[in-house]
């Protein structure tokens, strides 16, 4: 009969466990100076003036609402209301018209209108009285006979 207990201590005893924890501690060590790479000069510069940028557009953005703030407060009160009113319905208007559709959707879209012709109004300048006549040849346009009254 084997003794089980050898092959028990030989693949698990002091000696091959301080082994395992020194390779562990090696491959975080790798890991983590891997992972940290410094940013270079140009990348920091960029970050940096970017975050200044930002910080400037907000204060512009700010002066910006308080001039309005104040140009709006020197308006007559009606022309405060029409204002605000116009100021609703451009908001509710781009939120129904700008909002992106989704790709496959888009892509349709276009392809469908590309191919198909839109129908002429029946009303306004479009309906059949109005329309320009048919050019007839420039010769008959110059030498036309006034009709006689008979």
């Amino acid at each position: 009969m084997v003794n089980s207990t050898k092959k028990y201590t030989f693949f698990h005893n002091e000696f091959t466990t301080g082994i395992k924890c020194f390779f562990i501690v090696i491959l975080v060590i790798l890991i983590s100076s891997c992972s940290v790479i410094k940013p270079s000069a140009d990348k920091v510069a960029k970050r940096k003036s970017s975050k200044i940028e930002r910080k400037e557009a907000r204060a512009r953005k700010k002066q910006h609402e308080k001039l309005m703030k104040a140009h709006i407060e020197r308006q007559s009160e009606r022309t405060q209301e029409s204002m605000e009113r116009n100021r609703e319905q451009a908001k509710a208007w781009r939120k129904a018209h700008v909002t992106k559709a989704p790709l496959g959707y888009r892509i349709r879209s276009f392809f469908h209108n590309l191919f198909t012709r839109e129908q002429k109004p029946q009303e306004g300048l479009f309906k059949k009285g109005v329309q320009k006549r048919k050019k007839r040849n420039i010769f008959k346009r110059i030498f036309k006979r006034k009709k006689r009254d008979g």
